[in-house]
């Protein structure tokens, strides 16, 4: 081979070596044909990151703290549904909403993300439970480029915040790690109810950028933004937008999009919402979130840009209605109890909890005296003038607004609240139904008439026939025949006894509405500035029931009219003895009314029997201590063998249940069985009260049961002797007198005045103390208007003194007693 040869193929080797690897390289990258994607790894990469500012400022400086006297709201960041950004980006934002009185919450969700299938849009649960909490306080609500489909019940509750003044930032960015479009669909969901659109796009400049030509300056601002104008404003990875928006910001004529080709001047700013959702203006969507963080925002004048996005947050106004209380109040707040009310301990614990509750708001709430100045300076009418305060008076009030509570008498003779908002009070009293007696006649010879008949008779047709027969159909105390006349007799009518009225609350805005099953909750503006909240009730158990709903904000029930909520009462909201509050006292002049009997609240139907089940099992071991046998257990074990699941309920750790708690249940077994046991409280009794009251069944069992015991000290039982009163409670049991172990601790025996009603089945034998006195008393009682029957066992020793054998046939007699159809 020649040398020219040689050097011929050196020359060819050493090109196909330059060229092979990025012909390869191509090949395996499909060069020039792939779209762009920004390569993210979770941090920030120096390749992609602009450089800094060549001349650097000074850090800006610290703002004062805002002069307020009232916290404001959150600006809640979603983060429950998995969106692909940290706390720690938020950190810019966060410095600048807490220089406006503003702090960020993040809502975040429980579940590890390892657990979660990435790979099923829908994979999470409805949240909506958990997030109408998050919103109760908030003022904006801040989403970017979820992972998760946001559910539809979850968008409703966004909707209803927005309706009511909270605003919204919506953000997708494209370069959130994972998959872009993902991101884009899953947002678009909730975006689109506001009437935006995301595009799946990214927007580019290779003529004017910030060192990549992702990195796009902005040209064009209008609307609220116009302040920017002039300002130099970069996004650094950006899509567009579009929708029934109005754009606050555009890019300028060199800048491109991915996707929608042909054109410029895109909008990746806007203001947004529908008027068909009441949104319009309260929402804020955005195509970059890097703008907002660092150290993006601290180049050129992206602050600027900071700043616009936080006094669009701060700016929020929620609509402060009734059901936002105490949003509305302000800063000093004074709580009084119309009708010289004495303040129960229950009552006195929920003003403790209604003073935590203003003061985590920053507000202050005062206890007053009926009698002072404030009332009469605010509620209008005291109870010691008839006439209205005048305008010094109620200038000179020093609170900002009061919380008035009182019953819907003393509010009618105190204040002029209910007649202002077009309510009074009435009777509504049946027209009663009149029937013919027979009384003596002084002529006992009846008038004739040409149409009459001869006395004692009667033809079809006539007067007497027609009476009659219309008054067989209808109801009568007593089932006795309408009599006839007699001779010597003439029919003098007589009224039947008067139906009792009931009363009712006449309002211009509804129908009746009755006293007994109705709470209001009612708002006035009064000059200077200030407001009344009057909480009003037909007694104690409602307004405790108002009182508990204004602390848990719970009006989901009710009817709202403006600045009234009307709301139901129920007896599983009661917590207190319904007992009937003071009236107020009468003006001088008026005639003193004679005391007259108490009346009782009437029954509201609740929970059906049975609703929740079948048993519910209270063990009550608030006093047991870890060696004392549980007497639960053993009833547990008894009904579960036959056939039932009987639900637990332990009063250490879950507290007394209340009557909601209890209605639902057939049957409801409170047992303390050896434990020491204590007074049980007033709403405890009065749950189980009202329990029985609607029908239930209720057995008590224990050395020291909750209710039925006497005054006598604690004594030893020895033994126990079966009675004939109830043989189907002690069918089966191994003997007439049962012995019991001899170191067993004293119990309490129980009362002996149990009416005739009372059967005792069971009573201590000759060898125990108080001997003969009851062990085990049943009761009964029907309402045969609504075909209920109460039943009680109370059992005043443990059951588990017994042999086991007897203790299960003894649970057995009690299931087939109280659960029989």
């Amino acid at each position: 081979m020649s040398s020219s040869h040689r050097w011929l193929l050196i020359l060819l080797l050493g090109i196909l070596l330059l060229v092979l690897p990025f012909a390869v390289h191509s090949a395996l990258t499909n060069w020039r044909t792939s779209p762009y994607r920004l390569a993210i790894t979770g941090q920030i990469e120096l390749a992609a990151t602009p450089e800094p500012t060549p001349t650097a400022v000074p850090a800006p400086r610290e703002p004062s703290a805002p002069v307020t006297h009232l916290r404001r709201g959150f600006v809640v960041v979603d983060l429950a549904h998995f969106n692909m950004v940290s706390p720690s980006q938020f950190q810019a934002l966060s410095a600048q909403l807490a220089a406006r009185g503003v702090a960020l919450r993040f809502w975040t969700n429980p579940t590890p993300m390892a657990s979660v299938d990435k790979t099923n849009l829908a994979g999470l649960p409805d949240q909506s439970d958990q997030l109408a909490p998050q919103l109760r306080d908030a003022i904006a609500l801040i989403v970017v480029s979820p992972l998760f489909l946001w559910k539809d019940a979850e968008i409703a509750v966004v909707e209803r915040f927005v309706a009511d003044g909270g605003r919204l930032l919506l953000i997708s960015d494209p370069d959130i790690p994972e998959v872009p479009d993902r991101f884009l669909r899953d947002l678009n969901r909730l975006a689109e109810r506001f009437g935006v659109v995301f595009h799946d796009d990214y927007l580019y400049d290779l003529s004017h950028n910030d060192h990549n030509f992702t990195h796009v300056y902005q040209g064009q601002f209008h609307d609220r933004a116009a302040k920017l104008q002039g300002k130099t404003i970069v996004f650094y990875g950006v899509r567009s937008l579009s929708g029934p928006i109005v754009s606050q910001v555009r890019t300028g004529d060199t800048v491109q999009s991915s996707l929608r080709s042909g054109l410029s001047g895109f909008t990746t700013v806007a203001i947004a919402g529908l008027a068909a959702n009441r949104s319009t203006g309260r929402v804020l969507a955005m195509g970059d979130f890097d703008v907002l963080t660092e150290p993006y925002v601290s180049r050129y004048d992206n602050r600027l840009m900071l700043e616009f996005v936080a006094d669009f947050l701060a700016a929020a106004q929620r609509e402060q209605e009734l059901v936002d209380f105490p949003a509305y109040l302000g800063a000093r707040v004074g709580l009084t109890f119309g009708g010289d009310l004495p303040l129960d301990a229950p009552f006195l614990a929920q003003v403790s909890q209604l003073q935590q509750m203003m003061q985590t708001s920053g507000r202050t709430l005062e206890l007053l005296n009926p009698h002072n100045v404030l009332l009469t300076a605010t509620v209008t009418f005291s109870p010691s003038t008839a006439t209205p305060p005048s305008q010094a008076a109620l200038d000179s009030a020093p609170l900002n607004d009061l919380i008035y509570v009182a019953s819907y008498e003393v509010a009618e003779r105190e204040t002029n609240l209910l007649s202002e908002m077009g309510i009074r009070l009435a009777e509504i009293t049946p027209t009663p139904i009149s029937t013919s007696t027979p009384t003596a006649s002084a002529t006992p010879t009846p008038n004739v008439t040409p149409n009459s008949v001869a006395p004692g008779t009667s033809s079809p047709g006539s007067p007497a026939t027609s009476e009659a027969e219309g008054l067989a159909f209808l109801p009568t105390s007593e089932a006795t025949p309408t009599p006839s006349p007699t001779p010597g007799e003439e029919l003098t009518p007589t009224a039947t006894p008067t139906p009792a009225a009931t009363r009712v609350l006449e309002a211009s805005f509804s129908p009746p509405l009755l006293l007994d099953e109705t709470i209001l909750i009612l708002r006035r503006q009064l000059p200077g500035e200030k407001q009344v909240t009057a909480v009003l009730g037909s007694d104690l158990a409602a307004l405790e029931a108002a009182l508990d709903r204004l602390l848990t904000r719970n009006f989901v029930d009710c009817v709202s009219h403006p600045d009234v909520l009307i709301c139901p009462f129920r007896f599983e909201e009661g917590a207190v003895a319904p007992e009937r509050l003071p009236s107020a006292p009468p003006t001088s002049g008026e005639a003193t009314e004679q005391p007259t009997e108490t009346p009782t609240v009437e029954k509201t139907p609740a929970a059906p029997l049975g609703s929740k089940g079948d048993i519910l099992v209270v063990d009550d071991d608030r006093t047991a201590t870890a060696d004392e046998a549980r007497e639960a257990d053993l009833y547990l074990r008894t009904l579960e063998e036959m056939g039932y699941a009987p639900v637990l309920w332990y009063t250490k750790s879950d507290g007394d249940p209340g009557v909601q708690d209890l209605v639902g249940y057939r049957w409801v077994i409170w047992s303390r069985g050896v434990y020491r046991g204590e007074p049980a409280q007033t709403k405890t009794l009065t749950a189980l009260a009202l329990y029985l009251e609607r029908g239930g069944h209720l057995t008590i069992s224990g050395r020291t049961p909750v209710l039925g015991g006497s005054n006598r000290p604690a004594s030893v039982i020895a033994d126990v002797v079966l009675t004939n009163e109830l043989p189907p409670l002690v069918v089966g049991l191994s003997s007439s007198t049962i012995t019991l172990s001899p170191d067993l601790p004293p119990a309490v025996p129980l009362g002996d005045q149990w009416g005739s009603d009372a059967k005792v089945a069971m009573r201590r034998g000759p060898n125990s103390a108080d001997a003969d006195a009851p062990v085990l008393v049943a009761l009964e009682s029907s309402d045969a208007s609504e075909g209920e029957v109460r039943r009680v066992i109370i059992l005043g020793m443990a059951l588990n003194w017994l042999s086991d054998a007897d203790s299960a046939q003894l649970v057995r007699n009690m299931a087939s007693w109280m659960l029989e159809r």
